[in-house]
């Protein structure tokens, strides 16, 4: 089954045709719907301070005002007529009519809101980008064509600042600032601001306009914001408050502040800084287990066991296995519990358990996540715990794999073939390219869901159980120095082509089976960290790469020289202990997909080990230390 679907995937990627269907709209700077938008967020904007308590504070800010309202009927007559344009054409007159009166700052705000939506909703015009946002391009575009009147860090004082009137804008003004959203910033970028020396950079691709629109949003926010829109993001108490990328492109600081308060405007903050979070729809870990528990419990009240069973897979692979490194260091003994809960519950869904017991168990398991998921709200992830965090996976995911590696790297070298060490580095070369493409097709093109990535982890892992359990018994066998020499005569230095396949499938499955899973908790890891943070993760990335390194080079250095005897004999019990733990992983693996049942057990888990409480994992992995006891009595037998 995991074949077929592997090649039903490849099957889609090949007959895959892209089409996309282009808007007959004119360029943002020459079309007169931008136009209008622009008009209304200046006035939006710029009106409260010009009038207060019905007297013009600032006279020539006000005429201004008035020019540009009575310019909007005119480019309201140049769109295409529809039965809404009569009901824009009288907001706009009742909203000229309102600055020529001297309303409030906030009732011409309103006004000029009001007007804003309804024609984005008449005319369907696109306030969202196209494509995903680069916050780290914008703060490139930013420095090479903005500094020198707003200043390296967007304050308004540039070089040029001084001699300007009136100032460049300050992008972190308060009051301001709290009244513009990436949209009307995008538009200002497009359009420029008549009678300033704000000009317009149409010149750059739309695309480069949002990215430096997003940027500029983002220096509204103080650091305690993201810090704090962070944690309640990954805790899953954000959700609701922001629900799109299109939200996020028109909201102000101001709007949400109304909406949820200073929580909301945190959320904004975190959000703003990392727009790819809404670009993926993809919600907090913990919220979508909660999500997924409730559909299971729901599934299981109406009789439906076996979608209540997937569902409840669902919940732990793609909701609470992503918060797993988060909670590693906010609460682990809280993420162990949950961990062992979810694996009973889904042990008494596939028994058919009690429906009222079954839904009182789910219950307790979600109060464990909403515990769970505050414990990571006041929880800052720190530049330390970052580093250490990048540190411990790579090590965790790549020990099983390097120790293999070396171990056939050390083999081979025994043996005077170092001219088949190219075709084991092609193996492992080939898995990391393999894992990452497969990564790179399941982000971007399929769903490969946490079910799929368990299947492949989970058989791939048992392969290699198995290769290493034929390769153990084989260098073991060969441990005698006369039955080393004869088979060296026997076979060219005792490297066959059999034998060169199966080094280099070897270090293919032992790598490919790490890399899905490491990419995963790397790239939670990143969004889960603030952008201070990210250099921390690269250094304990290369630290743990340097580690493994010299894991390799220590096992390599120090097995060549031992005696042939030892040295197989040493390399025959790594590889088949390397082989009991792939095969306690495997079943893992299997059991965390749905296809292996789980009846847990009182015994300690050691992951790094492959030891997990289950009667299916240890049971194998006691099977082959059975196994490899029986040969070596047989083997004894046979001397005596």
């Amino acid at each position: 089954m995991l074949f077929k679907r592997i090649f039903a995937t490849f099957l889609m990627i090949a007959s895959l045709g892209i089409t996309a269907t282009q808007a007959t709209t004119l360029p943002a700077d020459k079309n007169p719907a931008q136009s209008i938008l622009h008009i209304l967020d200046y006035v939006a904007v710029d009106y409260p301070a010009t009038v207060k308590n019905g007297k013009v504070i600032n006279r020539a800010e006000y005429n201004e005002q008035i020019e540009f309202t009575r310019r909007l009927k005119p480019l309201l007559a140049m769109l295409p007529q529809n039965d809404v344009n009569s009901k824009l054409q009288a907001m706009t007159d009742k909203l000229i009519q309102a600055i020529e009166q001297r309303a409030e700052g906030k009732r011409i705000r309103t006004l000029s809101m009001q007007l804003s939506t309804q024609l984005i909703s008449a005319h369907r015009i696109v306030t969202t980008p196209r494509k995903t946002i680069s916050i780290k391009e914008g703060a490139r575009l930013f420095t090479n064509n903005c500094t020198s009147c707003h200043g390296a860090a967007g304050f308004g004082d540039g070089v040029a600042a001084a001699k300007l009137d009136p100032a460049p804008t300050n992008f972190h003004d308060r009051e301001r600032q709290g009244q513009r959203s990436p949209y009307s910033l995008f538009i200002t970028i497009t359009l420029g601001v008549d009678g300033t020396a704000m000009s317009s950079y149409a010149s750059l691709s739309e695309q480069q306009r949002w990215n430096l629109a997003f940027y500029l949003s983002t220096l509204y926010h103080t650091q305690n914001e993201l810090q704090q829109g962070q944690r309640l993001w990954q805790s899953g108490q954000a959700v609701g408050i922001i629900n799109s990328t299109k939200e996020l492109s028109s909201v102000t600081p101001d709007e949400i502040r109304n909406r949820h308060g200073e929580q909301g405007v945190a959320v904004l903050a975190y959000l703003r800084n990392n727009p790819a979070l809404l670009d993926t729809g993809k919600k907090p870990p913990l919220k979508v287990s909660e999500e997924k528990l409730q559909q299971s419990i729901n599934a299981y009240q109406q009789g439906r066991q076996q979608q209540a069973y997937e569902l409840a897979v669902n919940a732990y692979l793609e909701g609470f296995e992503l918060a797993e490194a988060a909670l590693v260091h906010a609460a682990p003994e809280l993420k162990n519990t949950i961990e062992r809960e979810m694996g009973l519950l889904r042990a008494e869904i596939k028994a058919g358990k009690d429906v009222q017991s079954v839904t009182l168990h789910a219950n307790e398991i979600k109060l464990l996540m909403q515990e769970a998921g505050n414990k990571l709200a006041n929880t800052e992830l720190s530049s330390g715990m970052a580093f250490f965090s990048a540190l411990l996976i790579l090590l965790r995911e790549g020990l099983e794999a390097i120790l293999v590696l070396a171990a056939i790297m050390a083999f081979l070298a025994k043996t005077e073939r170092k001219d088949v060490m190219p075709y084991m580095h092609a193996g492992w070369i080939g898995a990391l390219a393999l894992g990452f493409i497969t990564w790179l097709v399941a982000e971007y093109l399929f769903d490969f869901s946490g079910s799929n990535r368990e299947l492949t982890e989970g058989f791939t892992g048992l392969f290699a159980a198995a290769m290493l359990v034929y390769v153990g018994f084989w260098l073991h066998n060969h441990t005698h120095a006369d039955k080393w020499r004869a088979f060296i005569h026997s076979k060219l230095h005792g490297v066959t082509s059999g034998t060169v396949w199966s080094l280099t499938i070897i270090s293919f499955v032992a790598v490919y089976r790490e890399v899905l899973e490491t990419v995963l908790f790397y790239k939670t890891l990143w969004l889960q960290t603030t952008v201070d943070g990210h250099s921390a993760i690269l250094l304990g990335l290369l630290v743990s790469v340097i580690l493994l390194i010299l894991v390799a080079w220590a096992i390599f250095r120090f097995s060549v020289r031992l005696p042939i005897s030892l040295f197989f004999r040493i390399n025959s019990a790594l590889l088949y202990v390397m082989a009991v733990v792939f095969a306690g992983n495997g079943i893992a693996a299997l059991q965390e997909a749905g296809v292996v049942s789980m009846s847990i057990i009182n015994f300690p888990k050691i992951s790094l080990l492959g030891v997990y409480p289950t009667q299916e994992s240890l049971g194998l992995q006691l099977a082959l230390i059975l196994l490899a006891v029986a040969w070596l009595g047989y083997e004894r037998i046979k001397k005596a």
